[in-house]
């Protein structure tokens, strides 16, 4: 058979797989754009409903909650495009953005409260990190003053040559909407 033959049978699997895989986020592309063609009215009422329709269900069954605690400390995505950090513990603000992310080709790695996301910019290297300003433990805000304070070398350790590590670019965001929140 094959294998007398010196070849792999699985090794030209693999490379189908990726090229039908490719094809298909190639495929769905085309559709979002041509989606997105369409009269904007219509294509942001379209995806507004369909957004207020998942939250709903969402809600409704707890689910909502119980995913993104699942995602804690989790990668989502491929990742084609680079990695964010999403610092967010509340569902109802971090799902969407990760699912928007995860959509325009990101991959995303959700952290809970602020030690995680600190952690995770030791260990990971992102292209932007988006960060909610009232993360339990230690807030937004402080996470990122500990993170600029790491990056220019005062209290960690910087890269292998002695120069310091790439200013990451963050994000702070809030649901909250009183001008004392921001």
């Amino acid at each position: 058979g094959k294998e007398a033959e010196g070849k792999d049978p699985g090794s030209t699997r693999g490379v189908r797989d990726m090229e039908g895989y490719l094809r298909g986020s190639q495929r769905a592309r085309a559709q979002q754009q041509a989606r997105q063609r369409q009269a904007p009215d219509e294509f942001a009422l379209r995806q507004a409903r369909g957004e207020a329709r998942r939250a709903a269900e969402a809600s409704a069954s707890g689910e909502e909650e119980e995913r993104w605690a699942a995602m804690g400390g989790r990668v989502a995505g491929h990742g084609w495009r680079g990695a964010v950090l999403v610092a967010e513990s509340d569902a109802r603000q971090g799902l969407p953005a990760v699912e928007a992310l995860v959509a325009e080709g990101f991959a995303v790695l959700v952290a809970l409260d602020g030690p995680s996301a600190l952690q995770a910019t030791r260990s990971n290297e992102f292209s932007c990190a988006l960060v909610a300003t009232d993360l339990p433990a230690i807030g937004g805000v402080e996470a990122t003053r500990i993170l600029r304070q790491r990056e220019q070398g005062v209290g960690g350790a910087s890269s292998g040559e002695g120069h310091p590590p790439p200013r990451l670019p963050v994000v702070a965001f809030t649901a909250e909407t009183g001008p004392e929140d921001l």
